[in-house]
C-alpha cells in the first residue's frame, strides 16, 4: 500500500525481523510531525492498519504473521512433518517480537496523539497489538524454558539446556540486534 512520507530504503521483504522493522517504520512515519495525515493516502493507510492488518484471520497481514504464522513455530509438540526451527532462528524471531513490543511501548502514545490531531484513530490495530504482545513474548519464554524440545511445555525443564539457550540468545537474538544497531534490550530470563 503506498503512503507518505516513507523512507524508500526500508522494505517488508523476506524475513520476519525485516517485516517487524518495516511495520515500526510505518507507524513512526504516521506519527511524525511532517506526516501527511490530512491526505486520502494517510486515511487509507490508517484504515488498512485497522482493517486487514489488525485481523489475525487475514493471511499475510501483520497481525496474522504475528499471532498465527510466527506463533506456529512455537507449537509444542510439533505436528508430524512440521518444520522445527533451530534455537538461533527462534532467537531472531523473538528479536522481532521484542523489537515490536519495545518500540510499540515507546511510541504508542505519540502515534495515538498524532492520529487524534488529524481526526483519525488506530484503535483496532492498537487493540490487536496490545493483545498479541504478551502472547507472543510468552511463547519465546516457554520455548526456551522447554529447551526447544518437540514435546508439550514442561516447566520442569526450566531452560536446562545452556548450549541451546546460548544459540537462541547470542547467535539468534543478539546477531539480529547487532545488525540493527542494538536497539532492543534482551527481555528474557
Amino acid at each position: 500500500m503506498p503512503w507518505c512520507p516513507y523512507p524508500s530504503n526500508v522494505t517488508a521483504a523476506e524475513d520476519w525481523p525485516n517485516q517487524a522493522v518495516y511495520l515500526n517504520q510505518l507507524l513512526l512515519a504516521l506519527a511524525s510531525p511532517a506526516t501527511c495525515l490530512g491526505t486520502a493516502t494517510a486515511r487509507a493507510t490508517v484504515a488498512w492498519l485497522n482493517g486487514s492488518q489488525a485481523d489475525p484471520a487475514v493471511s499475510g497481514a501483520f497481525m496474522n504473521t504475528w499471532v498465527v504464522f510466527q506463533a506456529q513455530y512455537y507449537d509444542m509438540p510439533r505436528h508430524p512433518g512440521d518444520r522445527i526451527e533451530a534455537p538461533d532462528t527462534l532467537g531472531r524471531k523473538c528479536w522481532a517480537f521484542a523489537y515490536l513490543a519495545q518500540m510499540w511501548a515507546a511510541e504508542q502514545a505519540a502515534l495515538a496523539s498524532a492520529l487524534a490531531a488529524a481526526g483519525l484513530s488506530a484503535a483496532a490495530y492498537a487493540g490487536a497489538a496490545d493483545a498479541a504482545i504478551p502472547a507472543t513474548m510468552g511463547l519465546c519464554e516457554e520455548v526456551m524454558a522447554n529447551c526447544f524440545v518437540n514435546a508439550s511445555y514442561n516447566p520442569a525443564r526450566n531452560g536446562t539446556c545452556p548450549a541451546d539457550i546460548f544459540a537462541f540468545h547470542y547467535l539468534g537474538f543478539d546477531r539480529e540486534n547487532i545488525l540493527r544497531g542494538g536497539v532492543v534490550h534482551y527481555p528474557f530470563f
